[in-house]
């Protein structure tokens, strides 16, 4: 003996209409029942429902897609909690991480995929999480913060859009717009020119450049009457940048510095040795000066210090030069110190010689 008769049946949301219900003499029951439905990712699915331990369940199979990219032959579940599920896997070649295996799964009834392992970013091996929405969109997360230097690209735990090129993000660096690319193979990339902006001070003619181990720039950058020249430089996240270049003193004369500017803090700072000669009515002073460039406020301001050697002015007469002198009697007047005008290399030192013989205001031209 048994019986039979049809019903809708319900999975969650899913009704499936004239579903036979057959029942055994033994008590057993056998359910056959099938629906056509449309699912995000893969119309036309047919599914048919089965009855296991005391369960009713519904499945099938199809194609589900994720934009352009497919999985063949997917298995589509309802179980009799009724929550949709789909699983498969299928290969696919993005940037950074290259060749994978995507696996399938249905979130909220839409389907995803995923990939978790390692992939080399700014020269790192991380591990890393990669999801291909239902839209076909990929969004890669890294577990660790993604830096270059100290500038922090993409924070742990953030999912990052994945275009055909890579992950980009845009940074302000210097006052100028610098956008930044992991690129395919994971290789850090980016670059801007222009006026750049660093405290108050203004880089003329300026670049910068990103790399896996940091931003990087050049440029000329403006610090009162002298400007520090053919600078190259690293940028920092606080604003701050620091670096080597060059001012030129004069035609053919070039002081190297290094320099550290920023918002809050700069220093400056190159030496040199310089020595000049003043000529007074009756005496000639030496000054063999060593010579540092530093900068207060905005501006570069420049010291030399050194001996002094106070030369006596000696007639000596020839036929050919009646007005002949020599130096003779040099005296030590001791250590000097003072101000350079970086315009003209010009300083000015109140000089005593040695045993009060004179004393004068020597005027020495260092350039």
């Amino acid at each position: 003996l048994s019986a039979a008769g049809s019903r809708t049946v319900n999975l969650g949301n899913f009704a499936f209409s004239n579903t036979e219900v057959t029942m055994a003499s033994n008590g057993g029951v056998s359910v056959s029942g099938n629906r056509r439905v449309n699912l995000p990712g893969a119309a036309n699915v047919d599914l048919n429902l089965t009855y296991a331990n005391n369960k009713l369940s519904a499945s099938g199979r199809s194609n589900v897609s994720l934009g352009n990219r497919v999985f063949t032959n997917a298995l589509i579940q309802i179980p009799d909690t009724g929550v949709l599920s789909m699983s498969g896997t299928a290969g696919f070649t993005l940037p950074i991480i290259g060749s994978r295996t995507f696996t399938l799964a249905a979130v909220d009834g839409v389907p995803r995929a995923t990939w978790a392992g390692t992939a080399s970013i700014a020269g790192i091996n991380r591990n890393v999480v990669c999801t291909i929405a239902s839209d076909g969109t990929a969004t890669l997360r890294s577990a660790t913060d993604i830096k270059i230097g100290d500038w922090t690209l993409w924070a742990s735990g953030t999912d990052v859009l994945l275009d055909d090129n890579g992950m980009t993000t845009n940074l302000t660096v210097c006052g100028q717009n610098l956008q930044v690319r992991a690129g395919a193979n994971g290789t850090i990339s980016g670059s801007a020119s222009g006026t750049l902006q660093v405290g108050s001070f203004t880089i003329a003619n300026g670049t910068l450049s990103a790399g896996n181990n940091g931003i990087t720039g050049t440029g000329s950058i403006g610090t009162g009457g002298k400007a520090i020249s053919s600078a190259s430089f690293t940028a920092r996240s606080n604003g701050s940048i620091s670096g080597n270049g060059s001012i030129e003193l004069a035609e053919n004369l070039n002081l190297g510095v290094a320099f550290s500017l920023g918002p809050s803090e700069n220093s400056v700072s190159g030496s040199m040795v310089r020595n000049a000669s003043f000529r007074g009515p009756v005496a000639i002073y030496d000054f063999n000066a060593a010579t540092a460039v530093g900068i207060s406020g905005s501006n570069l301001a420049m010291t030399a210090s050194g001996k002094v050697t106070r030369w006596q002015l000696i007639p000596s007469p020839t036929p050919s030069n009646p007005t002949r002198v020599q130096k003779r009697y040099p005296l030590d007047c001791g250590n000097y110190s003072g101000a350079v005008d970086l315009a003209n290399g010009k300083i000015e030192l109140e000089v005593q010689a040695v045993g009060g013989f004179a004393s004068a205001t020597a005027s020495f031209n260092l350039w």
